[in-house]
């Protein structure tokens, strides 16, 4: 989202830079670029800005680990997804287990008996769906649970889930997952989460 609204200002200022603009994980920008042109970098930074403060930007938070299980649930397939069960806010619900979404989605509807309000002026991201890049709200939840796993303040984006999923309440992405060690067992039908392995440790 950053990198689009700039675009018109890496362009106009391209003769300088030495590769392309990086967005930091506060929101802000940097970039290498030729010495000989300081004058211009620093219009270049401040067209940047100009061109990005009205963004309703993140960036979102992928939660804080609360429980780190191990938690063993039990899963079902339908249309080739895994499907678990879940709390969120305390409320049941079944979201699609998706190591390729990088963040963890609920509908509007199962975001509205969780308690969350998606307004105007809720914070937004992009996300990529079908192949095309949206604008998507997101709203913060105290905790998603599976089972004895959970994470806490967890960032969720509010999309309606696509007609061509199995009928779910959202989709568990790596926000969520990546706090874990998970193993789908298809044979026993069961999903089972755990703290992740200590960096260089063997099985």
């Amino acid at each position: 989202m950053i990198i689009a609204a700039s675009k018109p200002c890496t362009e106009k200022y391209s003769y300088i830079l030495l590769g392309p603009i990086q967005v930091n994980p506060n929101g802000g920008v940097s970039f290498w670029y030729n010495d000989q042109f300081g004058t211009s970098a620093n219009e270049l930074l401040t067209c940047v800005t100009d061109a990005t403060k009205e963004l309703r930007r993140g960036p979102y938070k992928p939660g804080e680990l609360a429980r780190p299980g191990p938690a063993r649930v039990p899963v079902t397939a339908e249309r080739g997804e895994v499907l678990a069960p879940v709390r969120v806010n305390g409320t049941l619900g079944t979201m699609a287990v998706d190591r390729s979404a990088a963040i963890t989605t609920l509908t509007p509807a199962f975001a509205k008996r969780v308690g969350l309000n998606i307004v105007a002026e809720s914070p937004t991201t992009y996300v990529t769906l079908g192949g095309k890049l949206v604008e998507i709200p997101y709203a913060r939840v105290r905790a998603l649970e599976v089972g004895d796993a959970s994470v806490g303040t967890l960032d969720v984006a509010v999309y309606e889930v696509s007609s061509g999923r199995a009928t779910v309440d959202g989709v568990l992405g790596r926000t969520f997952l990546d706090h874990f060690r998970m193993d789908v067992d298809p044979r026993n039908n069961e999903l089972t989460l755990g703290p992740p392995r200590a960096i260089g440790a063997r099985e």
